[in-house]
């Protein structure tokens, strides 16, 4: 299975941050004040998680990842909370939303996107795709009696899945069948993955989930195995799926879904 080890950091930065910030609000409510300056400095943790992200990510092989403008945003809030706070500069969370949202558009734009054509992105919901269509001319049987893809490795479509959205939100789709795995961000926003008609290069893979005040929709094929271990903060988390693998006679695969849902919610269905 391949590893992400910059998203692995983010997880890692993340539940430590919240580890943290519990311990020393805990002490602050029962009298013991050492950690007010860290907590009426809290900027500067987001400028120290941004640059231990931005690091982590140059580190990783992974070359085309859309969170990379994620370090770069949680430094710019920080120093600007920063500066706010020492009154150098005046500044509102309304201020900022605007030229935030134009900013992030105009670098996703700018930044090139590797395979762009073969995604699949819009803000309406693509035709629901029958298990039929799924299973139709997909696979064949082996003389041994076992069942392999009759499709191409890739079919020229995406093999990761690699969403990032803020402030908004889409659907992705492929009909890969060497899907590897990927990631999936959602921040104050919505995405739907359909991947009902790829499927997996091995027999397990992973989808890690970031959903803070957004959602996440993933719909598996019938014969998948969904392993959810998503950590629900002050939100939810819904396994819907059935793996039909046996009663089909197709080879069960194994997909196991990772992260964080901080006030968002995230539902896996066939």
């Amino acid at each position: 299975m391949k590893k992400h080890r910059g998203n692995a950091s983010m997880r890692t930065l993340l539940g430590l941050a919240l580890i943290v910030f519990a311990v020393l609000l805990f002490f602050k409510n029962i009298g013991i004040h050492f950690s007010g300056m860290l907590l009426g400095n809290w900027p500067i943790a987001l400028i120290v998680i941004g640059g231990v992200l931005l690091y982590s990510g140059k580190k990783s092989d992974d070359e085309n990842k859309q969170t990379e403008f994620l370090p770069y945003f949680l430094i710019g809030i920080g120093v600007l909370f920063l500066l706010s706070k020492y009154s150098i500069i005046s500044l509102s969370i309304g201020a900022l939303i605007g030229p935030l949202v134009l900013l992030f558009i105009g670098v996703n734009i700018l930044r090139p996107h590797k395979k762009r054509s073969q995604k699949n992105y819009s803000e309406t919901k693509d035709e629901q795709a029958t298990d039929a269509d799924v299973l139709d001319g997909e696979w064949e049987p082996m003389d041994d009696g076992s069942i392999k893809s009759a499709a191409p490795a890739s079919n020229g479509e995406d093999t990761q899945i690699d969403v990032f959205t803020i402030l908004g939100g889409g659907n992705f789709s492929t009909r890969s069948k060497a899907l590897s795995g990927g990631n999936v961000i959602a921040l104050l926003g919505g995405v739907d993955i359909d991947i009902r008609e790829a499927d997996a290069n091995q027999p397990t893979i992973e989808i890690e989930v970031l959903a803070v005040m957004g959602g996440v929709e993933i719909k598996v094929p019938p014969h998948w195995d969904v392993v959810v271990k998503v950590l629900p903060l002050l939100g939810g988390v819904s396994n819907k799926t059935t793996c039909l693998a046996e009663k089909l006679s197709l080879p069960k695969k194994r997909v196991v879904v990772t992260g964080v849902a901080f006030m968002g919610g995230v539902e896996i269905r066939n």
